[in-house]
């Protein structure tokens, strides 16, 4: 009898796994799609991902296609474990910073190019603005990266202290003068700064690309030749010795100018928004702008420097599955990980971070710096009509407004952007070092900058010398 049971038992097995291998024959059986997250489980990134997931599974039109999550490791062995896991096919689709232990995958083509996934889904980025692919492109100058959060270099102020005083927003080189005397002339320091450790690589960044625009503020690797980049430098040697900056910056660290300018010690500081627009950041009283152009710079006023730390990368694998399945999967970063604002959690993307922080969501989101402003002023200013205004004209500080508007109100309309000089030349930090010297010893601009150049040019000899190999 028991042999009879289990006879039967076996049976019913193998009648259930030939159905269901039926199914996988008629395009009826559910495709999983892996999605590696780089947060743990019990983060709040990670659940509010999982909402998402599970809203897409629900209510997707495509019948028989599901996401599951896996979480990405944090240390380095894990990292290579799971990508091994992407390599086998075995990932659809993961959330990964531009990181080195990629570039394998990247240049043996099992990472899809958004040219690849274009191809099965034409429509995907045809609203997605150029300066985004521009500068989420990865070490091979292709763009893989689905890009979702990113990063931006303005200068940051204290609204009191621009109350105070009765200042405006600067929006030309005058204005930005005046407002620096303002604050000398009253004893307030109008700049913290920590050139010890690298935050002069940030003013240079930002000169460069006031001086020459963003074509030759990305110029490679020719400094020399390149006149907005002496002039750069000239630039932040008046500033220098016009005693802008806190009297100890060559010998103070980034971290004691943050801090300096989080007190209320001085009045302005120039850096990336990752480093100061934190979550203990006192957003209310703090508002950005972009560094405004001088009489012989270059710059738009659209022109801003930019970097994408995260975005999704895409086996190349799926690209040869059934369509559907990359539906699926195009149309859950659009639709879920670039959601619209949630009304309920205080115009904040449900999954996301708010813009003042050091990242935004795809270009598209109203909650993006991609996008034109509208700005609220005894009206609506529609995106056309803000696009013809007087740019010279100093905008009100306005108390109820905090850093989120300000950040709309710095971007105005990105037209380009470049990438951070620190993550295009093998040599900055030398470079750097060389500037360094200059505003404390003096010396000639032009040997500088040629010394420089033959240092990077030599740099990347190497580089591709050692990539033939």
């Amino acid at each position: 009898m028991r042999k009879t049971i289990k006879f039967v038992s076996l049976l019913l097995i193998l009648v259930t796994v030939v159905g269901l291998f039926s199914g996988c024959v008629s395009g009826e059986s559910w495709v999983t799609l892996k999605f590696g997250l780089p947060y743990a489980e019990d983060s709040e990134t990670y659940q509010k991902i999982l909402q998402a997931v599970e809203d897409s599974n629900m209510f997707t039109e495509v019948d028989y296609v599901k996401i599951e999550l896996v979480t990405i490791p944090e240390d380095e062995e894990g990292k290579k474990d799971f990508l091994k896991k992407m390599n086998s096919g075995d990932i659809a689709f993961f959330m990964y910073e531009r990181d080195d232990l990629i570039t394998p995958y990247i240049e043996s083509g099992r990472i899809a190019s958004l040219v690849d996934i274009q191809g099965v889904y034409p429509s995907c980025f045809e609203d997605r603005k150029q300066f985004v692919l521009d500068t989420s492109t990865d070490v091979d100058g292709v763009n893989h990266m689905l890009a979702l959060k990113g990063n931006y270099q303005g200068v940051f102020f204290n609204e009191d202290l621009f109350l105070q005083y009765g200042l405006k927003i600067p929006k030309t080189w005058d204005q930005f003068q005046n407002v620096i005397n303002t604050f000398i002339q009253n004893g307030v320091t109008p700049f913290a700064a920590g050139f010890a450790d690298g935050g002069m690589k940030y003013w240079i960044d930002e000169l460069i690309l006031m001086e020459g625009g963003v074509a030759e503020h990305s110029y490679v690797p020719k400094y020399g030749i390149v006149n907005s980049w002496s002039r750069a430098i000239t630039d932040l040697e008046s500033l220098y010795k016009s005693g802008v900056f806190n009297s100890d910056c060559m010998t103070a660290t980034q971290d004691q100018a943050e801090e300096l300018f989080k007190s209320g010690q001085a009045a302005m500081i120039l850096t990336n928004s990752k480093n100061i627009a934190t979550d203990d950041a006192d957003v209310d009283s703090m508002g950005v702008f972009a560094l405004p152009v001088s009489s012989t710079g270059k710059k738009n006023i659209g022109d801003i420097i930019c970097d994408y730390d995260i975005g999704v990368y895409v086996n190349s694998t799926y690209l040869k599955k059934k369509e559907t399945a990359i539906d699926t999967l195009v149309l859950f970063v659009l639709d879920y990980l670039d959601m619209e604002m949630d009304d309920e959690d205080e115009g904040a993307p449900v999954w996301s971070y708010p813009a003042y922080k050091s990242n935004w969501s795809l270009p598209g989101n109203p909650y993006t710096l991609g996008e034109e402003p509208i700005i609220i002023d005894d009206g609506t200013i529609t995106p056309e009509e803000q696009l013809n205004k007087d740019p010279t004209i100093e905008t009100e500080i306005v108390k109820e407004d905090n850093l989120d508007d300000r950040v709309f109100d710095m971007m105005e309309c990105i037209t380009e952007a470049g990438r951070s000089l620190s993550t295009q030349f093998k040599t900055f930090d030398y470079f750097i070092d060389l500037v360094k010297d200059y505003l404390q010893n003096g010396g000639d601009v032009e040997a500088l900058l040629t010394d420089a150049t033959n240092k990077e040019i030599e740099a990347q000899n190497q580089t591709e010398q050692q990539d033939q190999q």
